[in-house]
């Protein structure tokens, strides 16, 4: 899965993990940081993420954080490509 968070401080990095919390609920845990010695403007910016979970096809539900806080998240199924003719 793939995807973009808007992070509120311009220098932020973001790094993302995948933990399976039952057969059915896995959660995104999505942590930022910074260094320290550079100056950052608070600023609104996207950083994308990608990661695998390895989980059913169907029936499961997705929750996510972010530094520890609860974050609400949507996960939009991408239909199936193939290119087998």
């Amino acid at each position: 899965m793939n995807g973009i968070l808007v992070l509120p401080v311009a220098c932020d990095e973001l790094s993302v993990g995948v933990q399976d919390i039952s057969a059915t609920e896995y959660v995104l845990t999505f942590t930022t940081w910074q260094d320290p010695s550079v100056a950052c403007p608070v600023t609104p910016t996207p950083r994308a993420f990608e990661t695998v979970a390895f989980a059913p096809q169907n029936g499961v539900a997705f929750i996510a954080t972010l530094d520890g806080k609860s974050l609400p998240i949507l996960i939009v199924p991408q239909a199936a490509t193939s290119t087998i003719p």
